[in-house]
């Protein structure tokens, strides 16, 4: 009998020992980071009301080197490019493994890029696309980031996301001529992009870009920052069958994370119409 209890005795555990060993593997377990967006007031954004589900972002994590000093994207990071997804017009959850918290309870910064694209580094270039009438074109051509100043190893991250590039707001002054559709001419469609020092400026060849419609007589555009110089062909427009060319009137400035509200004016009468573009804003 007195074998009968030891032999028990040491089931027990034997047992115990080993339902305490499961729980440590649940436990350590890696947390994953989710992203809770928000984006600026203006009316820049990218679909003008927010984020829209299935949206997709890229994020990198910096270890915090202790000195309180915000995160800077190098060559080596604890996280590169990670995809992110936004769901439930909520959070952006993983579309993979995720950024896993470090298993010492280090602090990470993070910075993140939309539109998600593998080409993002510290430095890279940005094409917005040439024809922002077509498709989701429009939405994909507003480069956003957002970073954090302070680390973290919390599972939920707030990100404030910031424009990049500059949108254009193209609108009718007389309502006598109905325009279709609005072309940019001759701009640049690609932007140089430095996460760290924070610069988005315009690089590379030039080309047209079609805008996308904005109601009735008006038209938007997402472009890198530039500068049209007065008298430089601003764009063309077709209206009833016609093809109109408008120059620009004084310097348009477009500048980064800002909206230019522009107006298409027109002098003389019909057939004698010289159309050209103001900077309202």
């Amino acid at each position: 009998m007195k074998k009968q209890i030891i032999l028990m005795t040491a089931l027990c555990i034997g047992t115990f020992t080993a339902c305490t060993t499961d729980a440590d593997v649940l436990d350590e377990s890696p947390s994953y980071v989710s992203f809770t967006p928000s984006l600026p007031m203006e009316t820049s954004r990218a679909t003008d009301t927010g984020f829209d589900n299935n949206d997709q972002i890229g994020v990198f994590a910096m270890r915090d080197n202790g000195y309180g000093e915000g995160g800077t994207v190098g060559a080596s990071n604890y996280a590169d490019n990670v995809p992110y997804k936004y769901v439930n017009y909520t959070e952006f959850t993983p579309m993979g493994s995720g950024i896993a918290l470090p298993a010492d309870g280090s602090k990470l910064y993070y910075y993140a890029v939309y539109p998600y694209f593998s080409g993002a580094g510290a430095s890279f270039v940005f094409d917005v696309e040439t024809d922002q009438s077509s498709g989701n074109n429009y939405s994909l051509s507003d480069l956003m980031t957002a970073y954090t100043t302070v680390s973290s190893a919390a599972e939920s991250v707030h990100l404030n996301f910031s424009h990049r590039l500059s949108k254009v707001v193209v609108g009718m002054d007389n309502a006598g001529f109905e325009a279709y559709n609005f072309t940019l001419t001759d701009v640049y469609t690609r932007a140089n992009a430095n996460l760290n020092a924070r610069t988005f400026t315009c690089t590379g060849s030039r080309g047209d870009v079609i805008m996308a419609g904005n109601g009735m007589n008006s038209f938007k555009a997402i472009l890198p920052p530039q500068t049209f110089a007065d008298g430089d062909q601003f764009g063309y427009m077709e209206t009833n069958g016609e093809k109109y060319t408008i120059t620009a009137s004084g310097n348009i400035e477009l500048h980064s994370g800002k909206v230019t509200a522009i107006v298409v004016r027109v002098d003389g009468g019909r057939g004698t119409e010289h159309f050209s573009a103001v900077q309202v804003r």
